[in-house]
């Protein structure tokens, strides 16, 4: 639904092009997660918004978008790895 409200204006025209990423059978991992985030900071833009449906979590080490392969002790991946990425980015 997010790629329906944000890929196009009210009038149809282009909007933000938008990626929905998934792994084979709809299972997003860690590994696949920290690639597909890598990769859009990597692009130059204007403007970039990652968008997240899933699960969170904090603990004495700070936050972590959570994937359905968490292990104790590598829940997802970090909220600190994401902000870097992104405040380097171009």
């Amino acid at each position: 639904r997010m790629h329906q409200v944000l890929a196009n204006h009210h009038d149809g025209s282009p909007n933000f092009d938008c990626r929905i990423v998934t792994c084979p059978g709809d299972t997003l991992t860690r590994a696949s997660l920290r690639q597909a985030i890598t990769q859009l900071f990597a692009q130059p833009a204007d403007i970039v918004w990652l968008h997240f449906s899933g699960h969170g979590t904090s603990n004495g080490f700070g936050g972590y978008l959570v994937t359905p392969d968490f292990e104790n002790g590598d829940v997802g991946v970090p909220m600190t790895d994401i902000l870097t990425a992104a405040n380097s980015s171009r």
